[in-house]
C-alpha cells in the first residue's frame, strides 16, 4: 500500500498513517483506520521518506521498534504487523549530518537497501520502458497498438509498440536527467500529438533527437556488436544458454538482439 507522504501536511500525517476514532475530535464522524493497519499483514511503502519532519520521524520510528499503532481517541495502541519499504532520491546521509533526519530511523529502515541507478547508467532499460509506456497510451487514447505497427516493426523486436526501432536507439542516446518521470512524458506526448505510424526519430522533441553526425558511429557500433555476438555464438557451438551467459544477457535479450542485428542463432 503506498503512502506519498511528502503529499500531506504533518498535521495530517500521522491521521493518514495511523488512523483516528469515532468522535476523536471534531468533524471526525467515523473511525478512520489508517494505512499501518489497512495495510497489516502486508507492505506499507513510504514513498518520499526524506521529507518527514523530526515529529513523523519519532512517531515512526517507535511504531517500527514496537509495532503499536497510536491511534487519536484510543486509550491503547493496536498491534500491527507490516513490513515497510521505504523510498528517497535524496542523500540520506547528508540529511542526517545536518541533523534533519535521525540516524536511528535511518538505521531502521536500512535493513536491506537497493540502489536504483539512474536511467542515463541503465540504457538496455529504455526501450523496454519507451515500449510499455507507448503501448499503454495507446490504449489511453483508443488506439490499438497492434494495429498502428506494420508486420516487419512487430519482426524487428517484441519491443514495437508503435515504434521503429532507431527511435528506441534514440532514446538510449539521451542522458534523462528526469529519469523514468521524463520518458514516460515524452512517450505521453509522442502518442497524443502524433498522427504518423509508427513513430520515428524525427518526431522526438528537439533536446532528444539524435545528431545525425552519429549516424555512422551508430552503424559502427551495431556491426561491432553483431560481430561480437557471432563471435561468442561460434565459441559455444551455437549453444544459445552459453552464449546468453558468456555474454552477460538474459536469453531473451540475445535472442532480442539476434532478431534486430540479422544474426542467425542457428549452426549453418
Amino acid at each position: 500500500m503506498p503512502v506519498l507522504v511528502s503529499a500531506f501536511a504533518e498535521d495530517l500525517l500521522a491521521d493518514e498513517l495511523f488512523g483516528h476514532q469515532r468522535h476523536a475530535f471534531t468533524g471526525a464522524l467515523g473511525a478512520r483506520e489508517g494505512k499501518f493497519l489497512a495495510a497489516n499483514g502486508g507492505t506499507l511503502f513510504l514513498d518520499e521518506v526524506a521529507d518527514l519532519s523530526l515529529t513523523a520521524q519519532s512517531a515512526l520510528l517507535r511504531v517500527l521498534e514496537t509495532g503499536e499503532v497510536p491511534q487519536i481517541g484510543r486509550d491503547l495502541p493496536l498491534r500491527t504487523d507490516v513490513r515497510i519499504l521505504a523510498a528517497t532520491n535524496r542523500g540520506l546521509g547528508q540529511l542526517i549530518a545536518d541533523g534533519r533526519f535521525r540516524a536511528d530511523l535511518y538505521d531502521r529502515l536500512n535493513a536491506l537497501q537497493i540502489h536504483v541507478p539512474p536511467l542515463r547508467a541503465r540504457k538496455d532499460d529504455i526501450p523496454v520502458l519507451a515500449s510499455h509506456f507507448l503501448r499503454l497510451y495507446c490504449h489511453h487514447c483508443d488506439t490499438d497498438p497492434e494495429n498502428t505497427c506494420t508486420p516487419e516493426q512487430q519482426d524487428l523486436s517484441d519491443l514495437a509498440g508503435c515504434a521503429s526501432i532507431e527511435l528506441y536507439q534514440a532514446l538510449q542516446h539521451y542522458d534523462w536527467p528526469g529519469n523514468v518521470r521524463e520518458l514516460q512524458n515524452v512517450c505521453l506526448r509522442l502518442r497524443a500529438s502524433l498522427v504518423d505510424r509508427p513513430l520515428e526519430p524525427r518526431h522526438l522533441p528537439g533536446n532528444i533527437k539524435p545528431d545525425t553526425r552519429l549516424q555512422a558511429e551508430d552503424l559502427s557500433l551495431k556491426r561491432a556488436v553483431k560481430d561480437h555476438i557471432e563471435t561468442v555464438l561460434r565459441a559455444t557451438n551455437y549453444n544459445q544458454t552459453k552464449a546468453s551467459t558468456l555474454l552477460d544477457i538474459p536469453l531473451s535479450t540475445l535472442r532480442s538482439k539476434a532478431k534486430k542485428l540479422g544474426v542467425d542463432l542457428r549452426k549453418s
